[in-house]
């Protein structure tokens, strides 16, 4: 299972690059942001693909878990971040206009392409022979319960979209709007420390963070403009990290530390990326389907190991997964386009 990283580890490599000083803006760009959420979603596969196997004890499957487990809920940071600030871009260029249009193109959207896939994940389970009660029918379809689907980030970033819509649309200053969102973001850690796991919390700051990014962003690009300077930031970030990496007992008790992993990891990232580009066709077209490829991926997980496959062959049930996977994403892209087309086209 190690091979899963090395192959991740390979594919980032292809394409990489230097960046000019005064390109460092393009860090952010949207080309280069889709290239590392393309990255991120092949971490999630790879973590998620863990959860349907029984690993042999042996040294390659014993480095495959640490690096997992060390890695943890950071593959879902970048997608927070930038989905944060991408919203404050989009509010800062837009305006009004947006955030009118919010509820209906950004929140309603998101969340009816996800009522179009759940149906998939129930049939499926029946099929299997499981059942369900009507409360946890209705509960799935507010993300609480599940049908064996990912739910806790859908339940997160759609939290997280309407505080930003009703801070944004109904307070004049955008520093006010972002300090209420940071106070729902609060809100949301506290009920969710109590009630559930906290890969629920544990990252839910990182989203606040992206959207108060653009008010900081010039500044840490003048601080990092020199070469020493970039070199200076990455090593003190890089060190953050790895220590917050390592203190797992700590981070884990209420999830601040994680939260705070996870910002300088994003900042470790953006600064990384001033000087450093990275990208190809794969990480593109993966980058630009991360919503079905992040939903759809343990849906065939699922059947496979209902039919045995990861007892017959791991690596057999980890290609047949990544391949129905992919013919998954081409099916629904082309369905929820066609949805997009007739109900989101102004």
């Amino acid at each position: 299972m190690l091979f899963l990283y090395v192959s991740v580890a390979i594919l980032a490599m292809i394409g990489i690059g230097k960046r000019s000083p005064d390109q460092m803006e393009e860090a952010l760009s949207v080309k280069q942001t889709t290239m590392i959420k393309g990255l991120f979603v092949l971490l999630v596969f790879a973590s998620h693909i863990s959860q349907y196997i029984e690993l042999p004890p042996n040294l390659l499957t014993r480095g495959y878990s640490i690096i997992r487990s060390r890695i943890g809920q950071m593959v879902v940071v970048p997608f927070l971040f930038y989905s944060g600030y991408g919203l404050r871009c989009a509010i800062g260029r837009k305006g009004e206009a947006y955030l009118r249009a919010m509820p209906k193109r950004r929140i309603l959207r998101t969340y009816l392409h996800f009522l179009l896939i759940l149906p998939l994940f129930f049939v499926v389970q029946l099929l299997l022979g499981q059942r369900y009660s009507p409360g946890h029918i209705l509960l799935s379809l507010v993300f609480l319960k599940t049908f064996g689907n990912s739910n806790w980030y859908l339940f997160a970033i759609l939290y997280l979209y309407i505080a930003t819509y009703f801070s944004f649309r109904y307070l004049r200053s955008q520093k006010t709007a972002c300090l209420v969102c940071f106070l729902l973001s609060a809100v949301y850690w506290v009920i969710f420390f109590l009630l559930k796991d906290n890969y629920w919390y544990n990252t839910i700051f990182v989203y606040w963070f992206g959207l108060i990014y653009p008010d900081i962003r010039q500044s840490i690009e003048k601080r990092t403009s020199g070469l020493r300077g970039w070199i200076a930031a990455l090593a003190v970030l890089g060190i953050a990290v790895l220590m917050l990496t390592l203190f797992r007992s700590y981070r884990h008790k209420v999830g601040l530390l994680e939260n705070l992993r996870g910002i300088l990891l994003m900042l470790l990232i953006n600064v990384f990326l001033m000087r450093v580009r990275i990208g190809n066709s794969a990480l593109a077209w993966l980058g630009k389907h991360v919503f079905l490829c992040y939903i759809l991926q343990r849906l065939p997980m699922i059947i496979f190991e209902t039919m045995g496959l990861p007892q017959y062959s791991i690596g057999l049930f980890v290609l047949a997964s990544a391949a129905a996977t992919l013919l998954l994403v081409l099916i629904y892209d082309r369905l929820l386009a066609a949805l997009d087309r007739r109900l989101f086209s102004d």
